[in-house]
């Protein structure tokens, strides 16, 4: 007899400090980070030159009263040319404590983080599998789990996947860094161990209204 696991319980019994509101920011492109190495070593990509990682910050429309302050942030879209959300990616994604990247160090909790301060993910992949190129898009919360959940065969698909951390709740909000600069110390920080590395790490920008930050030239 197999135990059942809820979403709702195990969200409850994760802990995220709320000065800690851009960790599932960091998870969710540590994640991509892997998903371009996964190509790598099956040799589907010959270096980290032909991948890239972006993220772009989502502000709110409220015009503010200053011409030079950007509006409030409300959420992040990353984006990369990975493996994407195939077949294995996904049964993993559905899987709560999953040990399926147990040798890379990851505990499978990291998309309980991007629910404990965002109220919604959505995700869209597109990626080959068996010779066709599929494209995946679901939505994801803590009250209706993994639902509008569709697959279909994109033939002229572009392989990339964009995942979206949606409306950040407001206890985080007020935590969270303004500025794409400090993200982007932030973000290095974080993932310095991918820079310092044999083989280094793919290129990493951050979007933000028109302005954009390499990571490579931040390291």
């Amino acid at each position: 007899m197999s135990l059942n696991t809820s979403l709702k319980g195990r969200l409850r019994n994760t802990n995220l400090p709320l000065t800690n509101v851009l960790y599932p920011l960091f998870e969710a492109v540590v994640n991509s980070i892997h998903s371009i190495d996964s190509l790598l070593k099956k040799g589907i990509i010959s270096s980290l030159m032909d991948a890239s990682i972006t993220i772009r910050i989502l502000r709110s429309s409220q015009v503010t009263a200053y011409s030079d302050v950007k509006p409030d942030i409300i959420g992040f879209e990353i984006s990369d040319n990975g493996a994407g959300f195939n077949t294995d990616n996904f049964t993993s994604f559905q899987t709560l404590d999953s040990e399926y990247k147990i040798e890379l160090g990851c505990r499978g909790v990291g998309r309980l983080l991007w629910l404990k301060a965002f109220n919604k993910v959505s995700v869209r992949s597109s990626y080959e599998e068996n010779g066709s190129i599929y494209t995946r898009t679901f939505d994801f919360n803590a009250a209706n789990d993994i639902h509008n959940e569709d697959v279909k065969v994109t033939p002229d698909g572009k392989i990339e996947t964009s995942i979206k951390l949606l409306d950040i709740q407001k206890n985080y909000s007020k935590y969270l860094r303004k500025t794409a600069t400090t993200i982007s110390h932030d973000l290095l920080e974080h993932c310095l161990w991918y820079f310092i590395r044999n083989g280094g790490a793919p290129e990493i920008f951050i979007d933000d209204s028109g302005e954009r930050i390499s990571l490579q030239k931040e390291y």
